[in-house]
């Protein structure tokens, strides 16, 4: 019941016990971290935590839940007052961000879509190798450059391995290299010097194990309730448990916990379907099962390489806009990308 949403279980650990093997071992337990209430040296507190947790829980269920208000039809005037306020602020603004829209990790695209804006959900999806999660990292970035609140979650993910990815992408080497420790002299300078700009950055990496939809909004409403996330990165949209092989709900919650929290969610999707490595026009159809996201998603950005063309693990790279703000179309840039250090360079509006 839990799975399919029709409930919320939430376990509470009383005392030490051996429960991460039993069938709820993989949601999020209170109080924090699982820790259990008699291991607290105040009890008063843990209990205290498990409170403001499941009030917290139930408040976002409700919100998810709540039923949609029917407006009288003279009400269509606010929201055209609406629409000619964001019309005249894109046209004013001519693909400029400000501290309302985020980067796509692409300046290119950024002045094309004008930025991402809250409540949004954008998804990068590729086959492997393909460059989609290089473009995530690059968004992440891009955006930490921008002093904006950032969440990054990767489903049975490791948040040192991405903060490693960064330090490349940063440093301009290799990954491969920063994790085996194959480095030269030269090499250490860039390095510190990549850690010590990513160490005042404003992003949060949860490092969680978690693969259940609602447990991993549950963790997105908790940072953006308390640390003021306001743009949320997903590492993986593949890697989400999913009801008899459809994936409506974990597009769904997302969709609906981006509306509601006002947050933007840029997610990477890898798909199996596109791993020919051929170029050309990529259409929605190359979804599958995720037919739902193409519906629920307001930017749909595909990314495709072609690994014969350049020297040094660079390949040719085309950055497809095929969905923007609910609207079917077809833009593209090529980029070279550097595979090794998630890289984009070389942009040019090709169609």
């Amino acid at each position: 019941m839990h799975r399919r949403g029709d409930c919320l279980v939430i376990p509470i650990i009383a005392r030490p016990c051996d429960w991460l093997e039993l069938p709820f071992g993989r949601l999020k337990a209170l109080p924090e971290d699982g820790k259990p209430v008699t291991t607290w040296a105040d009890r008063d507190s843990a209990w205290h935590d498990v409170a403001q947790a499941i009030r917290k829980s139930i408040y976002g269920r409700q919100l998810r839940n709540a039923p949609v208000p029917v407006e009288r039809p003279d009400k269509i005037r606010a929201h055209l007052k609406t629409s000619f306020q964001q019309l005249s602020e894109r046209y004013e603004r001519r693909g400029e961000l400000d501290g309302q829209h985020f980067s796509v990790g692409l300046e290119a695209l950024d002045l094309v879509i004008g930025g991402v804006e809250r409540g949004a959900l954008v998804v990068f999806a590729g086959g492997h190798r393909s460059g989609h999660d290089g473009l995530l990292l690059n968004a992440v970035l891009g955006n930490a450059r921008r002093k904006c609140d950032s969440l990054v979650i990767s489903p049975r993910g490791n948040a040192v391995r991405t903060t490693m990815r960064l330090v490349s992408l940063l440093s301009w080497i290799p990954h491969e290299r920063i994790l085996t420790g194959e480095l030269d002299e030269d090499d250490w300078p860039r390095i510190t010097n990549a850690i010590a700009l990513i160490s005042e950055m404003k992003v949060h990496m949860d490092d969680t194990c978690a693969t259940n939809v609602a447990d991993v909004v549950a963790r997105i409403i908790r940072y953006v309730d308390n640390d003021r996330v306001r743009i949320v990165f997903v590492d993986g949209l593949e890697r989400f448990d999913t009801v008899e092989g459809g994936y409506r709900e974990v597009v769904r919650a997302l969709k609906d916990v981006a509306v509601t929290h006002q947050v933007a969610i840029m997610c990477s999707l890898t798909l199996d379907t596109l791993d020919d490595r051929k170029l050309g026009a990529i259409k929605i159809d190359a979804l599958s099962n995720w037919r739902d996201l193409a519906h629920e998603a307001d930017s749909i950005i595909f990314t495709q390489t072609d690994s014969d063309f350049g020297d040094h693990g660079v390949d040719r790279c085309r950055v497809e806009l095929a969905k923007f703000m609910g609207a079917s179309t077809s833009k593209i840039f090529e980029y070279c990308y550097d595979q090794a250090t998630a890289r984009f360079s070389v942009e040019r509006n090709i169609k």
